[in-house]
């Protein structure tokens, strides 16, 4: 019995996988294999017609990726199959890259004082995702921060008031991979420190005139207000420093008041004493004795 052949081969049928999935992240070591490897046990060899340079495949049907990473996208290569027996095909094969996913780093925060806020610089990262620069776009804003596209942070270039400024947004890459992004800044008070002088003299008979004024009248650009806590009845101070006597003339003494300092920012300090003092003289008294030792001056010479 002889047996003929009409001279055509079998069609090779390509079977499954015809595409594969991927991510940005993932694409520089993916990997596959076109089906089937063998037809009527002869090993299949594939051939690329349509190319794609960023899509390998070997007479094998190995499939590996070039120039990775890849770009969100799909990729897509062709060609045609054979085997020893004459047997042929075609194939296809797709790759679907998706985006990953940018993770934020450290720092996620910052911390500064109001005296140090003007000046504030920060820097979201990451700064490259897949070897590419990443974008930040600001959503939700904050009036105390600036982000550049970069992610460079700072502050407006005044003093920002003692709370918490958060922003956030959407940062990307040239790859299409996308993430979020958040930040706060934390802004402690600074301590509203007195400058000299801290105390002042002044006689018996200037005393109902005496005035005086504390300070600083102003910390990081906003006004400074007095509060007295330990009073007294004859030096009042006003709610922007300013130092006057009640109820004068004074005796000879020293006359303290002390307080607290805030200002509009949220520093704040113990706010220090101030006390208008001297002793009253006249012309015909010894300045630098008291009245008690006068009057035992006189007693003395009575006896």
């Amino acid at each position: 019995m002889d047996l003929h052949t009409d001279g055509h081969g079998s069609a090779i049928i390509q079977t499954t996988p015809l595409t594969g999935t991927t991510t940005v992240d993932s694409s520089s070591a993916f990997t596959g294999q076109l089906a089937p490897a063998t037809h009527d046990a002869s090993a299949v060899s594939y051939v690329a017609t349509v190319l794609n340079a960023h899509l390998s495949v070997s007479s094998s049907g190995a499939i590996s990726v070039v120039g990775a990473p890849l770009a969100v996208g799909v990729y897509t290569v062709s060609g045609t199959d054979s085997d020893a027996l004459g047997d042929a095909g075609t194939w296809t094969f797709t790759l679907s890259v998706t985006p990953s996913t940018i993770l934020q780093t450290t720092p996620l925060t910052g911390t500064t004082s109001v005296d140090g806020s003007s000046t504030f610089t920060g820097q979201l990262a990451p700064a490259t995702h897949d070897s590419t620069a990443v974008a930040y776009v600001t959503v939700v804003k904050s009036s105390g921060l600036n982000v550049s596209s970069s992610g460079a942070i700072t502050t407006n270039g005044v003093s920002l008031a003692a709370t918490t400024y958060t922003v956030s947004g959407t940062d990307t890459d040239a790859l299409g991979d996308t993430g979020t992004w958040t930040y706060t800044l934390t802004v402690t008070p600074s301590a509203i420190l007195q400058t000299s002088p801290t105390s002042a003299s002044v006689t018996v008979d200037s005393s109902s005139s005496y005035t005086g004024e504390i300070v600083p009248t102003t910390h990081d650009g906003s006004a400074v207000t007095y509060l007295t806590t330990t009073t007294n009845p004859n030096v009042s101070v006003s709610s922007a420093g300013a130092i006057t006597v009640t109820g004068g003339p004074l005796k000879v003494g020293t006359y303290t008041v002390s307080g607290t300092t805030s200002d509009g920012l949220g520093d704040a300090a113990p706010g220090p004493s101030r006390s208008p003092s001297r002793r009253a003289r006249s012309a015909r008294s010894d300045s630098r004795r008291t009245p008690r030792r006068l009057m035992d001056r006189r007693r003395t010479r009575a006896n």
